[in-house]
């Protein structure tokens, strides 16, 4: 979600429900990018998609829109849509006070105020710091847009430099990790030997032991029965 507040997302709730409504109205104002996906030519109104994030899910991840600001703002936009052209996209901003809907649009990022465009950077440079997630497919192309290709290029290669360093860490300790299972398995096999050894050893003194004076009698008549 490219909030204007994008910093507080995780307290936002608590944000919202002690701050004054003019502060609540901010809250709610998001940025977004989308495709138009329906318009009424008759009635006046129609429907943009999200990017950043779903929309109301009854309206299938579309953002209610009417004609009377594009007409205002963009009147050649508003003239392709009167005959029925789909074949556009744009930036808008959301309003969420009473339902979703659109309530102001650009053509560029560039004509984005400056305290909802630098929010919407901070936004998206957030999402190629989030190494445990994978990227959004359309980042790159939106990243280009609002930043430039060179900054792009910056952002993905310190992305690239991040992953492969957790790579590493995680080699290693796979690494350290295996060393531990075999040690212990060697000294595990270490202690079940020894007692094979002790008997062994006990075994070998009973074979190598001196025979006693009963022994050697015992020795004598048998040899003297043989005969």
């Amino acid at each position: 979600m490219a909030s204007i507040t994008i910093q507080v997302d995780e307290d936002i709730k608590t944000a919202f429900e002690g701050a004054t409504s003019e502060t609540q109205k901010q809250l709610i104002v998001e940025v977004e990018f989308g495709h138009v996906q329906k318009y009424d030519t008759v009635r006046g109104f129609g429907f943009v998609s999200r990017t950043f994030r779903a929309a109301n899910r009854r309206l299938g991840n579309n953002v209610w829109f009417h004609i009377t600001n594009i007409k205002r703002d963009y009147p050649n936009l508003a003239k392709e849509l009167d005959a029925g052209s789909l074949e556009m996209n744009f930036w808008y901003e959301v309003d969420n006070s009473d339902r979703e809907k659109v309530s102001k649009i650009w053509l560029e990022p560039q004509d984005i105020p400056k305290q909802q465009r630098d929010s919407l950077v901070a936004y998206i440079e957030q999402l190629w710091c989030n190494h445990d997630r994978a990227l959004p497919e359309w980042l790159d192309s939106i990243t280009i847009v609002v930043v430039g290709q060179v900054r792009k290029d910056e952002l993905k290669q310190l992305y690239d430099d991040q992953i492969r360093k957790r790579n590493e860490v995680k080699k290693q300790e796979q690494i350290q990790i295996q060393s531990r299972r075999k040690q212990a398995m060697q000294s595990n096999n270490q202690t079940q030997s020894s007692p094979d050894r002790v008997q062994g050893h006990l075994n070998n003194i009973k074979n190598n032991a001196i025979p006693s004076d009963r022994d050697r009698q015992c020795n004598a008549l048998a040899h003297q029965a043989k005969r």
